[in-house]
């Protein structure tokens, strides 16, 4: 004989499956989740993040982009605007697939033979309290100078070159404060891998945190706001590449945003919750 299992009935086992059919709301809603995940996932792969405050002020997914052209006016799915300064060879969209995927299949690159212009991105809003945080993928290629390949700076009122702070590396791959013009041998960049940078900045403070995350772990350090701007609006950003005589590129690429991994969550609960 069968045994019942007290305390439940059999309504109650499998709340997504009734008489050997599948409860139709729990495929429904097992449906949107994944579209909706899906879509959030497509919009913001390959993205430069910024937010003020936990909205967004820019962000830009590089797979609108057309190869080899310049970085492309954020789309109506995205926030801010580029103005790419100077030669247009000095940053570019690529899909060459070098150095290999992050999340995608195309790159913002930066050709370290092309210069010093800059790519300046500015934000849709000023940013004129709360917390700034931006986001974003770096690869350093072997035969790329260490030499500030990259430099990252936001910048107040509008001006490219009239930063808040700013950051990059010298010998050695050490984070490199661009105001108090010293290295933080704690925090290293590594050369052939894709290295996460997040820059968090409270408007009005007199430092910035900086985490790099590479296969060293989570290295935390700060840097320095120029002393004259703190408190100013700050309205946008800027990639410089700083190594005008070393052939080579170095590349920008995306952090996916938690509210799409959430959503992947949840829908693995809801697909787990059918199986059981």
């Amino acid at each position: 004989m069968m045994k019942k299992c007290r305390g439940a009935s059999p309504g109650s086992i499998n709340s997504s499956v009734k008489n050997g059919k599948e409860n139709p709301m729990s495929r429904f809603l097992m449906s949107v989740v994944a579209m909706v995940a899906a879509v959030l996932f497509a919009s913001q792969a390959q993205a430069l993040l910024v937010t003020n405050d936990g909205s967004q002020v820019f962000f830009d997914t590089f797979e609108n982009g057309t190869p080899g052209n310049l970085p492309d006016t954020p789309d109506t799915s995205e926030v801010g605007t580029w103005t790419p300064g100077g030669t247009g060879a000095a940053w570019t969209i690529t899909n060459a697939g070098i150095p290999g995927a992050y999340s995608g299949s195309q790159y913002l690159q930066g050709n370290l033979s092309a210069g010093f212009p800059p790519a300046r991105f500015d934000f849709a809003s000023a940013a004129s309290s709360g917390t700034v945080k931006s986001a974003f993928m770096y690869y350093l290629p072997t035969g790329a100078s260490d030499f500030a390949p990259l430099t990252f700076r936001l910048f107040v009122n509008g001006v490219q070159n009239d930063r808040i702070f700013g950051l990059s590396h010298l010998s050695g791959l050490a984070l490199y404060d661009e105001e108090n013009g010293a290295s933080n041998g704690a925090v290293l960049f590594v050369k052939d891998e894709w290295n996460k940078v997040e820059v968090e900045y409270t408007i009005g403070a007199a430092t910035a945190a900086v985490t790099i995350t590479n296969s060293l772990g989570a290295q935390t350090g700060n840097i320095n706001a120029k002393a004259v701007n703190v408190g100013a609006p700050i309205t946008g950003g800027v990639f410089f590449t700083f190594s005008s005589t070393n052939n080579g590129a170095i590349y920008i690429d995306d952090i996916p945003e938690p509210a799409s991994l959430a959503l992947v969550g949840l829908g693995g609960a809801l697909m787990l919750r059918r199986k059981r």
